[in-house]
């Protein structure tokens, strides 16, 4: 029972075990590719078209952005291996990535990817991204993820983001939940075996009513796995309610990153459509300034849009005196002093003054504002100009009067022409308000979860905007990193990196419930230990009375144990003697089917051999008597070997799919000939609606019609025999069919109706002697059709013909291509039945036979059939033979002395037997005729089986199967 309990309790941990391992791995591979799919999300396929992917690229300011914010980010997860890889005739080449140069993982851009693993390849056909590993390549071993950056405006893959684990982290993490869980589990394990320590020594001896239970084994068995049962349980669902909340939490994080990023996203487009409004002008007045960009006011979060143009020093004069003649604009170019005071620009290489702000309520102070007199504003100013593309200042606090709180300046230049200025256009974006606008823009914001924004383009990660504040001031200069309550997103944009990182509100984290849930399931799986351990305990205590009972009555329960135990010994004795009869009627079936098939290969055969030669009527005659008497004793046989395999349930049914009409077709063509001689009319007809095709056991069909016409024919001395089919009960899986078969015959006596399908049973003694036949084959067909899920039946006027008929049951098979089987009577024909064929060429065959007889008739046959024999009388002789000559076909005995026909063919068969050809047409022919001697000779390695008495037709059919350039195929004889 403990041994039990330690075994099931084992099981249960190691499966815990394992369990929590491999979630661990599962969530991991999910986290990995989220992660590469959000950086791609955050790279347009559009800032990668200038890039060549060769080491030209390096100067491209392009290119030194994506690699400075994938660097930022990477330095934010604690990773470095986030890059691009591009598809260039027909390689993959590296592109820009967030790894330092010294690095030995960097790679220039244009570097042939060696060893890429053949999926990322596939991905720019599947454009679905990609997890696997531990995988190696030239830079060492990883868990990777791929994810595509889709150029939308042709649908294709422009490059892949990759992101690495290396497969040491990978392997600690896993091995981390693998000793935590093996430390719950060892913990619990020295638990539970002190516990038994304890109850033990409590129950040994103890005489207080309170501990009379723990002398029972069950019941402290019961105790202690109901308490380890509970833990791991508890253990378990704790684990999975986790995931699960987890798994809900991320759901929602991942949909608010996605919001927070598509806003983000979208100012550069808007930014862009200011920027043309000053390219496709010669001039744009304060007016049309802000018709333009008031509707962006409305539709986006950003609080100020502004117009600056780039004013050389040596142009100030000049455009402080142009901007004195308009309305309402201060002619000179001020900046504003550390303590707020306003004073004219100093002197600088060149100026960035506000000329145009909307809204202009609250902004009027701002019109004249050098912005490049500022530090960091000149610093995104002069990047901007530099490189053309659009860039982001530092989060800081702006100028009072517009935005409170933590904003940047979005900058894009617009570049000069022949007839506007150059200038930037700008937008003013307060983060917090952003933060909040865009998470609230379609109602009510998710209480659950809340927001942060971080700008991982500074020294360090610092939180620029919370929403919800929580009553809390945005902190700046905090370093944060994700968690496992927290879910980080990256977001690249005006040249800056940053995270949205989403946490679970503390305020409504279900740790509480947590504990609610483990204390009910703890309280739950402890009651019911208590509960099953009281229980055993009683038990326990009935057990002791009744072991006191039964040692009162031991004594006398002895005696009648000794006379079962000799009734149980005569029972054995009586079961194996009755075993052994069995066997002994197996043996004895198998050895007289062979014995008897042997010589009566020699009367066949060598009565069909006779009758092929010219001969007197009279002796044609009793040629045909001596024939046909082999035949009627080889059916005989058969009959009973297949009697007694229905007998012992051996005989088990094909399901295979086949045409019922042509079943009984073929069935009606091998009778033809007897109606023929009796000049009978042998009819069939299937009712249309039959299916063309069913499954089941089309062998075992034919046996059965095979009888019951035979004995139609045989019973029937003039007029017909007609077989129908007709459609019998049916289900959406099976359909059944119920088969007649009509003569107009001598009838059965109603008397003896009863009796007809009973073993060795006919109507009465005379027709044996008048018909010929044994009685069985009613029973073997009775049996058939019950084995078929059927019934079978007779109704017979005596002297008015006979209807036997019979249902089975078949699989559906629906195939509306093939019609189903209409009347259609059998045509016979007068025509002698054509001679035997000469195979297609003559070969030389190697049979290996002891028995004269045997030999005599098979070199009769094969000489008639036109090729060359050698006889060889064992198997040892029939192995030298094949070490001397390339025989094209050989024929197997199966039983011969000192080396039989198993062992001989596998001799044949082995690597360095020495004969010239192992792989010779091997067809066994035997008087083995019981179930399996088939599958034994095929396992032996023999490729065709040919019982005896041998057929002419049948011997020649099968060696022409096998002879080297036959156009037939060659499958093994069923």
């Amino acid at each position: 029972m403990q041994a039990a309990l330690v075994a099931v309790l084992a099981g249960l941990a190691g499966a815990l075990v394992e369990l929590r391992a491999r979630s661990a791995d599962h969530d991991a591979r999910d986290e990995l590719l989220t992660t590469a799919v959000a950086i791609a999300r955050s790279i347009s396929a559009e800032r990668f078209s200038a890039l060549s992917f060769t080491t030209d690229d390096e100067l491209l300011p392009e290119y030194q952005r994506i690699a400075r914010e994938m660097a930022a980010y990477g330095a934010y997860l604690g990773q470095e291996t986030i890059y691009s890889v591009a598809q260039r005739d027909g390689h993959l080449v590296f592109g820009p990535e967030g790894i330092e140069r010294g690095s030995p993982l960097a790679s220039r851009p244009g570097t042939v990817y060696e060893q890429a693993d053949p999926r990322v390849a596939e991905l720019f056909t599947s454009a679905r991204p990609v997890v696997f590993g531990p995988y190696t390549d030239e830079y060492g071993t990883f868990v990777s993820a791929f994810a595509p950056v889709i150029d939308y405006r042709t649908g294709q893959v422009a490059v892949a983001v990759g992101f690495d684990l290396p497969e040491a982290k990978w392997r600690a993490r896993l091995a981390a939940t693998r000793s935590d869980s093996a430390l719950q589990v060892a913990g619990l394990a020295v638990a539970a075996a002190a516990l038994l320590v304890i109850l033990h020594r409590l129950g040994v001896g103890s005489r207080s009513r309170w501990w009379r239970w723990a002398r029972s084994s069950y019941a402290r068995s019961a105790l202690v796995g109901g308490v380890c049962l509970t833990a791991i349980v508890t253990l378990g669902l704790d684990d999975w309610n986790q995931r699960t909340e987890r798994r809900e939490f991320l759901g929602l994080a991942d949909a608010r990153a996605e919001i927070v990023t598509s806003g983000f996203l979208a100012l550069p487009r808007v930014l862009g459509t200011v920027t043309r409004l000053f390219e496709n002008s010669s001039e744009v007045t304060p007016a049309e300034f802000q018709a333009f960009v008031q509707p962006l006011m409305q539709s986006f979060a950003v609080q100020a849009w502004l117009w600056m143009p780039v004013v050389e020093h040596s142009q100030r004069g000049a455009f402080e005196v142009a901007a004195q003649g308009r309305r309402g604009v201060p002619s000179p170019i001020f900046e504003r002093g550390p303590t707020g005071t306003r004073s004219a620009a100093g002197a600088r290489a060149r100026y960035f003054p506000v000329v145009y702000a909307c809204p202009v309520a609250g902004n009027e102070r701002l019109i004249g504002l050098d912005v490049g007199s500022d530090e960091v504003r000149r610093e995104a100013l002069e990047e901007s100009l530099q490189t053309g593309l659009p860039t982001s200042t530092r989060p800081e606090a702006l100028t009072r009067g517009t935005v409170g709180g933590s904003s940047i300046m979005v900058l894009e230049p617009v570049h000069a022409g022949a007839n506007h200025v150059p200038g930037f256009a700008a937008g003013v974006l307060e983060l917090q308000a952003f933060l909040a606008r865009t998470l609230t823009a379609g109602g009510k914001a998710d209480p659950t979860v809340r927001v942060d924004l971080v700008d991982l383009s500074g020294s360090r990660p610092v939180v620029v905007a919370k929403f919800p504040e929580h009553g809390d001031e945005v902190t700046h200069g905090a370093g944060v990193h994700p968690a496992n309550d927290a879910r980080g997103a990256p977001l690249f944009a005006f040249g800056r990196a940053w995270a949205v990182v989403t946490h679970a509100d503390p305020a409504l984290a279900s740790s509480r419930q947590r504990v609610v849930r483990t204390v009910l399931r703890l309280a739950l799986g402890l009651t019911a230990t208590a509960l099953c351990t009281g229980f055993l305990s009683m038990l326990g205590r009935r057990r002791y009375e009744l072991e006191q009972l039964v040692t009162e009555r031991t004594s006398a329960l002895a005696a009648a144990n000794r006379v079962l135990e000799t009734a149980l010994a005569e029972a054995t004795t009586l079961a194996e003697k009755a075993e052994a009869a069995s066997r002994a009627k197996s043996e004895f079936l198998a050895t007289m089917s062979h014995e008897i098939r042997t010589p009566m290969n020699g009367v066949i055969g060598m009565a069909g051999l006779l009758l092929d030669t010219p001969l007197s009527p009279e002796q044609r005659r009793y040629t045909e008597i001596v024939h046909g008497s082999g035949e009627t004793l080889l059916a005989l046989i058969n009959d009973i070997l297949d009697f007694s395999k229905i007998e012992a349930g051996k005989v088990s049914l094909d399901r295979v799919a086949f045409e019922p009409s042509s079943v009984v077709g073929d069935a009606l063509t091998l009778l033809e000939a007897k109606a023929r001689e009796k000049h009978l009319a042998l009819t069939w007809d299937i009712d249309p609606e039959v299916p063309a095709c069913v499954g089941g056991d089309p062998g075992r069909l034919r046996q059965v019609l095979l009888n019951l016409v035979g004995n139609a024919i045989k019973f029937t001395h003039a007029g017909r025999v007609a077989v129908t089919v007709a459609i019998g009960d049916r289900s959406d899986t099976q359909i059944g069919l119920r088969f007649q078969v009509v003569d107009t015959g001598i009838g059965i006596p109603a008397d003896r109706i009863g009796a007809l399908f009973n073993v060795f049973t006919q109507v009465d003694g005379s027709t044996t002697r008048k018909y010929g036949g044994t009685g069985l084959g009613l029973a073997i067909s009775k049996q058939l059709v019950e084995l078929m899920g059927g019934t079978i039946g007779v109704e017979s006027v005596e002297g008015g013909g006979t209807t036997f008929w019979f249902t089975a049951a078949f699989t559906r098979l629906d195939d509306p291509a093939r019609p189903a089987g209409a009347e259609a009577p059998l045509h016979t024909s007068d025509a002698p039945g054509a001679p035997l064929e000469a195979s297609r060429r003559p070969a030389r065959i190697l049979l290996a036979d002891d028995n004269h007889v045997n030999v005599t008739v098979a070199r009769a046959m094969l000489k008639k059939l036109g090729h060359t024999i050698d006889v060889a009388r064992n198997g040892l002789e029939a192995v030298e033979a094949l070490g001397r000559v390339a025989y094209d076909l050989v024929l197997m005995d199966c039983q011969m002395p000192e080396l039989d026909g198993f062992d001989a063919t596998r001799r044949i068969r082995a690597e360095g037997s020495g004969c010239l050809a192992p792989n010779v047409p091997i067809i066994a022919m035997t008087a083995n005729a019981m179930e399996g001697d088939r599958d034994r000779c095929l396992a032996a390695g023999m490729d065709d089986y040919l019982t005896k008495p041998i057929n002419l037709q049948a011997l020649g059919d099968a060696i022409d199967r096998w002879l080297p350039g036959s156009d037939e195929a060659a499958p093994p004889a069923a």
